[in-house]
């Protein structure tokens, strides 16, 4: 089938677009295993990193930051809008690590700052020898380019964010277990597939919620941005220990699918104790990998739960009322002072 498809709806077109793309994360994860990496963190004569990425490149920038952290390398997320206001980004004891899966006008504004640190690198799709990268590695920037070549057109990314998560975990240190990562993730997917296969059509369209434990909170990095593009709906993310100090009781006579990211954990079952199953689900998404391959492995099991809510309740993704309306912000190519517009 092709985009927009005069005899399908763009409702029945989505959901059979976001099926192929769930269903080939697993080879995609592959092709990013394959990658060969000719730049590394331990590479860098830099003090620390700063990191950026927005939309769906977020997650991976996230991530990245928590895998040069428990390495004991100094790193901070910084929002992309700081580089596109102009203001501040760091020092020339900083290096810049940039996440932007097609090259957005946005992050084509941080990349013209680049030189205000002391290196850079960006991960994306696009090949090094890309025209509009090549003031970037002219300038010394380095290019470490990920699959997918292309993803669908929509405003929602599955590949991309995926393969782009194993980058910036191989860009600090290769984990083992990375030849068979792929049939791993398959098999998830499937239990994923068959855990959510108990949930009503009432629970997958009711109000949904990440709970966290302690440092587990990265795990949640990426994971509400797949619910907000393709669903339209805002899923906060709560620490279980946080979760009884506000949040509990704002939602408690209302219906509310709770998903617990990470291991066993008696707060979880504590978590458990206060709900009401009338109107509560707590859904457990377990990884087995260590940290940061359990990032990965909680991608595919909640990459099942959203198409089976989005199954319930499909959206046109093709073509949506807001489309082409957020040019005043994303076609921004330039830090402000001497803003344009992207046509």
């Amino acid at each position: 089938m092709t985009p927009h498809d005069a005899h399908v709806s763009g409702e029945a077109e989505s959901v059979l677009d976001l099926e192929r793309r769930i269903a080939h994360v697993a080879a995609v994860i592959r092709a990013a295993a394959e990658v060969s990496f000719t730049r590394r963190a331990s590479d860098s004569a830099a003090d620390g990193f700063v990191v950026t990425g927005i939309g769906g490149s977020e997650g991976p920038a996230r991530l990245l930051v928590s895998c040069l952290l428990a390495e004991g390398k100094k790193a901070r997320f910084l929002p992309l809008s700081a580089f596109v206001a102009g203001e501040p980004i760091g020092t020339k004891d900083e290096a810049l690590c940039l996440f932007s899966q097609g090259l957005s006008p946005n992050a084509k504004a941080a990349l013209s700052r680049a030189h205000e640190l002391r290196e850079a690198t960006l991960f994306t799709s696009a090949r090094a020898d890309c025209p509009s990268l090549a003031s970037f590695v002219e300038g010394g920037g380095h290019v470490i380019t990920l699959p997918p070549e292309n993803e669908s057109p929509t405003l929602l990314r599955i590949l991309g964010p995926a393969a782009a998560m194993l980058g910036a975990i191989r860009f600090v240190k290769e984990p083992e277990g990375l030849a068979s990562l792929g049939d791993t993730l398959e098999a998830r997917m499937r239990e994923g597939s068959a855990l959510v296969a108990k949930l009503s059509g009432n629970e997958l369209a009711t109000r949904l919620s990440w709970v966290t434990c302690g440092e587990g909170r990265a795990l949640a990095d990426g994971l509400a941005i797949k619910w907000l593009e393709g669903l339209g709906r805002v899923t906060p993310v709560w620490d279980v220990v946080g979760f009884a100090h506000g949040p509990f009781h704002a939602f408690y006579t209302e219906p509310m699918v709770l998903v617990a990211l990470g291991g066993r954990s008696a707060l979880f079952d504590a978590l458990a104790s206060m709900l009401v199953p009338e109107r509560h689900t707590l859904v457990r998404l377990e990884p087995r990998l260590p940290f940061p391959l359990a990032r990965l492995e909680l991608e595919v099991l909640a990459n099942a739960l959203f198409f089976a809510a989005f199954q319930a309740a499909p959206r046109d993704m093709f073509s949506f009322p807001s489309k082409g309306r957020d040019g005043a912000l994303y076609g921004l190519l330039v830090p402000v002072a001497g803003t344009s517009r992207s046509e």
